[in-house]
């Protein structure tokens, strides 16, 4: 077992008290007003190719002070951002972008948490970081193992730079890949315990899990589309279908899943996989071209990119099976809070009430929550109040916060 290393470098910090503007280069104004500390650290994790590798995570401290038997933990993971090392929020934020996506509420969320009174480290995952720093072989998307560790040994670097300002007790949190990530590290939990970081639950926000099931219904979506309507509205379906399936098809090769690209992608993606793009670049591209598709005459589904769910090769759908389908095989430790919105145009709401059921018949100690009329990105936000009650009731042995 790879020996935790007990130093975090930092990166990037603020000072300790008084302002924290330019911590984190592009740090959201509204995270920066919630902090007292704020900072980018550097740890080492075991990486998904068996060997020890450098990871990044910007650590928070809440303003005020600070609760006698130290503060809570929240390990949170970012949804779907990319796969290259350039894609980690830490370097899209220097860069002036979005924490991940043009969609995402990431600062808004983490200065909530910082309001309530928790810590928070929020890992940049494996792969995604300083290039030159992080590997690079670029993200193992969806890999459970992986997602895990990231999340965990970031909590034991939060550990080594806190100390005793932490109180020992901690959870996982995140939205979409993010809520896979808060799943996965429960399953890798275990490994924090030898450096007093005990955990105690996770908050899964829009997991998307089963996402074979997914890939069939959203194509089924697009090709009654195809036979009707080819309005610009249809076309989002088709980009996220190609985005997704492209990151997980790299990502499987990555964990030593043996699948030929010409199972998966007609001429247009095969050319795509050349590049790393994050995912809002893939998918303003993808909606360019397939927009200029139908005007040319072409039908929706007539841009040369991913075959449909009839050509999901056997090893795709057993890597995923692997990772996202463990959690329905495997008890959990700890208590799952599983919230999801129903109308949320990533995972079906069937999808995402059957897998959560899935996850209790495996014994896991799991509440879920739906939420009317929200849609992906926006749960996190609107789902606060059952967010918190859960951590308040998750961490009332504690003193803090």
């Amino acid at each position: 077992m790879l020996k935790f290393v007990k130093t975090a470098v930092v990166l990037a910090m603020s000072a300790t008290a008084g302002p924290v503007a330019a911590a984190i280069p592009g740090l959201p104004k509204a995270t920066e007003a919630q902090a007292s500390l704020a900072e980018v650290i550097a740890y080492d994790m075991p990486g998904v190719k068996g060997y020890p590798v450098k990871a990044t995570a910007m650590l928070f401290l809440p303003k005020g002070p600070a609760p006698a038997g130290g503060y809570n933990l929240i390990a949170y993971a970012h949804g779907t951002s990319g796969q290259a090392a350039f894609c980690a929020p830490t370097e899209s934020l220097k860069r002036g972008g979005p924490w991940e996506s043009v969609h995402d509420q990431n600062g808004d969320y983490i200065a909530w948490l910082l309001q309530n009174g928790f810590a928070v480290v929020a890992p940049d995952l494996e792969g995604m970081g300083p290039p030159g720093v992080v590997p690079s072989y670029g993200h193992p998307y969806y890999n459970r193992s992986s997602e895990g560790k990231s999340m965990v040994w970031a909590v034991m670097a939060a550990k080594a730079e806190l100390g005793d300002r932490l109180s020992g007790a901690w959870a996982a949190d995140g939205l979409s890949e993010g809520g896979f990530a808060a799943l996965s590290a429960a399953s890798e939990a275990g490994a924090a315990t030898g450096v007093g970081m005990n955990f105690l639950g996770a908050a899964a926000v829009a997991p998307v899990l089963r996402v074979p099931e997914i890939y069939r219904t959203t194509w089924g979506q697009i090709n009654r589309s195809n036979q009707t309507s080819q309005s610009e509205d249809d076309i989002g379906p088709v980009v996220f279908m190609n985005a997704e399936i492209a990151y997980l098809y790299k990502s499987a090769h990555l964990a030593g899943y043996t699948i030929k690209a010409a199972e998966l992608f007609r001429s247009r993606m095969l050319e795509r996989l050349k590049d790393d793009k994050c995912l809002d670049q893939d998918n303003q591209e993808i909606d360019s071209e397939i927009l200029a598709s139908q005007k040319a005459g072409g039908k929706l589904i007539d841009w040369p990119g991913t075959y449909g769910a009839g050509r999901l090769p056997f090893e795709l759908v057993w890597f995923m099976t692997d990772n996202q389908g463990y959690f329905e095989a495997h008890k959990l430790p700890g208590k799952i809070l599983f919230v999801q919105g129903d109308a949320d145009d990533t995972t079906p709401i069937r999808i995402g009430r059957d897998a959560a059921a899935g996850i209790r018949r495996a014994g896991t100690d799991l509440q879920y929550v739906e939420l009317k009329n929200v849609g992906h990105y926006a749960a996190p936000m609107a789902g606060r109040d059952a967010i918190l009650a859960f951590y308040r009731q998750l961490f009332s042995s504690n003193s803090a916060p």
